[in-house]
């Protein structure tokens, strides 16, 4: 792992107009609200609970019709804010993946100032980190197995536009598949591994379903989404306006400095190793993104986590491996 910049949870979503903010969710199906009008006496003002979306709409015929009524949430994984053009209010979304693990997850919709639910729209399977700029927001859709291998899903992206007094919501959800790149950008699964891109597992020749994206972010101008994919090493940008991916890229790997054991009682940081002292390289794997830019330049900053898919996922366990770990005391060379 390498310097972390922005932490996982993501920081607290501020709202401005409320004077509060939306700290972000720990694995429960709901948001917190807390008043920083006293910085020294933070008060927790509401809970928005996701809750009550399984008995929406049980009293209004139009509230009946969206995709969330009656849906069960398993979490709320991020939050953020945007602005809306013709909307008085901020307007605050979270991204929920289902209770049913291979089930589309939701984006939800409040008034930041006065925490209304206004609508929500539907993504794809387990959303997790989200992004938004002037007017739109946008989740990425992780896909991750089933833990017991009998199914996977297609990572993707989620991008709603937001607009008028409702307000009005028009989302669209994309795959990774070969049709969503631009001409000639998308070759193969074999071609982008020897790229650098972390395509392995039972799903490894198909990108689609192999690449697993956890953090986005808008560029300033909100015309390009960067897509981090934590287990692939993995990143791609989406062409707002054209509505395609412009490349899939690898991370490479950094040359790190560590302490190799937690063993041996002492610190023992170092950068090459052995008589012949060999580099270590490491690779970033992160699972988040923020962006901004600079003389026309855009720059993406990344939290650099480092994974592996373990013995718990697809991969599963094989003699001293677990998924794809295994203690190099175990390994003879």
């Amino acid at each position: 792992a390498s310097l972390q910049v922005t932490p996982r949870p993501p920081p607290p979503t501020a709202s401005s107009s409320a004077r509060s903010i939306i700290p972000p969710p720990l694995r429960a199906r709901a948001i917190q609200v807390v008043d920083i009008s006293q910085p020294n006496e933070l008060v927790q003002t509401r809970t928005l609970s996701l809750s009550a979306l399984e008995d929406l709409g049980e009293d209004d015929d139009a509230m009946a019709t969206l995709p969330c009524a009656g849906w069960e949430a398993a979490s709320v994984q991020s939050v953020a804010i945007t602005t809306v053009d013709g909307y008085p209010n901020a307007v605050v979304i979270a991204a929920a993946p289902s209770s049913d693990t291979g089930g589309n997850g939701m984006l939800v919709f409040y008034d930041a100032k006065t925490f209304e639910f206004l609508t929500c729209a539907e993504t794809g399977v387990k959303p997790e980190g989200i992004s938004s700029t002037s007017g739109y927001v946008a989740c990425v859709n992780e896909g991750s197995p089933e833990d017991d291998g009998s199914a996977d899903y297609e990572g993707s992206i989620t991008i709603c536009s937001i607009s008028g007094a409702g307000p009005s919501v028009s989302c669209a959800t994309n795959s990774f598949s070969a049709s969503t790149f631009k001409t000639g950008m998308y070759t193969d699964a074999a071609t982008f591994r020897a790229a650098g891109v972390r395509l392995y597992g039972p799903s490894g020749d198909d990108p689609s379903l192999d690449l697993e994206p956890e953090g986005c972010a808008f560029t300033s101008d909100g015309k390009y989404l960067f897509v981090a994919m934590q287990d692939n090493n993995a990143y791609a940008i989406w062409d707002v306006a054209a509505g395609e991916w412009l490349m899939l890229g690898s991370f490479g790997s950094i040359e790190m400095s560590l302490d190799p054991s937690d063993k041996d009682d002492k610190i023992g940081i170092a950068s090459s190793f052995g008589a012949d002292s060999i580099p270590v390289y490491g690779l970033p794997m992160p699972d988040g993104a923020i962006s901004f830019t600079v003389g026309g330049t855009y720059y993406f900053l990344t939290p650099n986590e480092g994974d592996t898919r373990d013995g718990e996922d697809m991969i599963k366990m094989s003699d001293d491996f677990e998924g794809e770990e295994l203690r190099m005391g175990d390994y003879s060379c």
